[in-house]
């Protein structure tokens, strides 16, 4: 799966906004408090 550094650190960096964007989210939908 890890080809490339390059496309490891993409998919890692891919996977860490996602879930920070799921958290935010979550957030946003549980304690609405921007």
């Amino acid at each position: 799966f890890y080809a490339k550094p390059c496309q490891s650190a993409t998919a890692a960096a891919a996977t860490t906004t996602a879930a920070i964007a799921t958290t935010a989210t979550t957030t946003t939908t549980t304690t609405t408090t921007t």
